[in-house]
């Protein structure tokens, strides 16, 4: 079985309980896929969708041992991009490192770097209700984030960080107008005219998906 297969499946039997109204439902107790359990989610680390609340549209979900509080629309990004996420973030040396999370979310990459080690997230927020859920989060779990709840700009620079991970939807342009970035650094980016002005300052095309978003680097010594 396939990741989309699975994506599927997964996603239709979401779609069941939705229509079901059910307020606790299981993705899987234990999911077997692939032969490396080290490196990927899918090996039984999402356990199980434990609650969902139909007022705020919620959820709130056990994840490789640690309880995360999701925005729905959200938490499929998780399952989607998951393996994508520990094929290019996870290999970066992030023991002991201060991660710049530009677009944190509900931390679901800040999930990703304390899984690998890193002692401090600084995430950079503007979605009122997914700061709320990175908030809690970060106090359920115990994780060093400093949450900053604004559009990036480029004074967010300026903080004392090791790697940055950049994921704005669109809003990745802006960093077209910062000096040359010194630190290590991988920006989703959302076109492909954008693309290309990246690529002529000096990053590298990482990784494409189906859906036209590009993975870029910046100083970044190992690709897979």
């Amino acid at each position: 079985m396939n990741h989309l297969l699975l994506y599927i499946l997964l996603k239709f039997r979401v779609s069941l309980s939705y229509k079901g109204k059910k307020i606790g439902f299981y993705i899987f107790d234990r999911i077997l896929f692939g032969e490396n359990k080290l490196n990927s989610l899918w090996h039984s680390q999402i356990s199980r969708i434990v609650d969902r609340n139909t007022d705020t549209d919620l959820f709130t979900a056990n994840i490789a041992r640690h309880r995360l509080k999701l925005i729905n629309q959200w938490a499929w990004m998780l399952l989607r991009e998951w393996p994508i996420w520990q094929k290019f973030y996870a290999p970066i040396p992030l023991e002991g490192k201060t991660v710049l999370d530009v677009g944190a979310g509900c931390g679901e990459t800040a999930l990703l770097f304390h899984l690998h080690g890193a002692s401090k997230i600084i995430a950079i927020e503007p979605n009122s209700q997914a700061v709320e859920c990175l908030v809690e989060n970060a106090k359920v779990n115990d994780w060093n984030v400093e949450t900053v709840p604004e559009y990036f700009s480029l004074e967010h620079l300026k903080y004392d960080f090791d790697f940055m991970k950049m994921d704005i939807e669109g809003g990745e342009s802006v960093l077209l107008d910062a000096p040359d970035l010194d630190k290590p650094a991988i920006v989703e980016v959302h076109n492909r005219q954008v693309l290309k002005q990246f690529l002529a300052r000096g990053y590298k095309l990482l990784h494409t998906s189906t859906d036209d978003k590009y993975l870029i680097g910046k100083h970044i010594e190992r690709v897979p």
